[in-house]
């Protein structure tokens, strides 16, 4: 029992340790590499390693919490430790009709007469009604209250989005990545318009914004207005464009793209030739397909440095996320 809560600590360490993206992982050459320092590929391979084992812990301590009542319990009554334990695990035997059901159930599997295997499935029915038994006790105990699971929870794995091509604002250089899944339609998408404007404005040299396309209404006019906002990035106008569509959301209809291309002041020419071009389509449909790859379901969906950003109160989350960031980096 001593060894395995060793162990633990000593995992639960490394774990945390690992969790700290500040934290190095290896040295090079005589410098340390830390998460940061490494490919957003090779990122996201550590959130899934880290997720992973956080999901390997939580089982553990699982066990442990079921060793640590049987101990207490064995204490508490003055009876071996063994003798307590199989005695919390104690299931009785399948009958006969309950192994046959068992065999019935699986019988295509394993293409065996019953006589053969039946002892084998009682032991394997058994087997599974002992960690059913000792799942429910464990359970209990964790619902009486008295248990607290203290395991740090990973940060979510990060996502190597594909924003190739897609419309930047901000400096290029900028530090800290907001990618943005939006919908022409979407009122909540129209107040992050201007949430994320004031915070571009305020962090001119610290945060980028990518913009990717996600028209999920049902009317399908938000996905003619992405057309257009293809059509309009490939004139240098995607922004006033996509400022344009927002500000006249209330009135956006199939025959929008063209009335904000002429007010944007595109080439009308190019515009309409674009907006019949296969790989406008295309391109917005790479950004769906994108989306959904990364599990966006609703719009507005904000990625920050790669990885979700819900939030409720974006302007003060995403502003405290940015202070945070400058901190860390002066």
């Amino acid at each position: 029992m001593i060894i395995r809560l060793a162990t633990l600590l000593l995992a639960l360490a490394s774990f945390m340790a690992q969790a700290n993206e500040h934290a190095p992982l290896f040295e090079y050459e005589g410098k340390p590499y830390n998460l940061r320092d490494l490919s957003a590929r090779m990122q996201q391979l550590h959130g899934t390693v880290m997720q992973d084992h956080y999901n390997s812990m939580r089982t553990l301590i699982d066990e442990m919490l079921f060793d640590v009542y049987v101990e207490q319990e064995a204490t508490r009554q003055k009876r071996p430790v063994r003798e307590v334990g199989m005695e919390f695990l104690a299931v009785p035997e399948p009958t006969d009709s309950e192994v046959r059901l068992f065999y019935d159930q699986i019988r295509a599997q394993i293409n065996l007469p019953f006589d053969q295997i039946r002892k084998r499935l009682g032991k394997e029915l058994k087997r599974e009604r002992v960690l059913q038994h000792r799942a429910r006790l464990i359970a209990r105990l964790k619902n009486e209250g008295k248990f607290a699971l203290l395991l740090p929870i990973p940060p979510p794995a990060l996502a190597v989005i594909d924003t190739k091509g897609r419309p930047l604002r901000g400096q290029p250089s900028a530090p800290i990545t907001v990618v943005e899944f939006a919908d022409y339609q979407c009122p909540n998408c129209k107040r992050a318009v201007q949430v994320l404007g004031d915070l571009l404005t305020k962090y001119p040299k610290d945060v980028k914004l990518v913009f990717m396309d996600f028209p999920i209404n049902p009317t399908g006019i938000s996905m003619q207005v992405a057309y257009g906002g293809v059509c309009a990035q490939n004139q240098g106008k995607f922004w006033a464009y996509h400022d344009a569509a927002y500000q006249s959301q209330a009135s956006l209809s199939e025959e929008s793209p063209k009335r904000l291309a002429k007010q944007v002041g595109v080439a009308m020419d190019k515009f309409e030739e674009c907006m019949q071009d296969r790989s406008t389509r295309a391109k917005v449909q790479a950004s769906v397909s994108e989306a959904r790859r990364l599990g966006v379901n609703a719009t507005p969906t904000l990625f920050v440095d790669g990885r979700p950003f819900p939030s409720n109160h974006l302007l003060k989350d995403l502003g405290a996320y940015i202070e945070k960031k400058k901190a860390e980096q002066s």
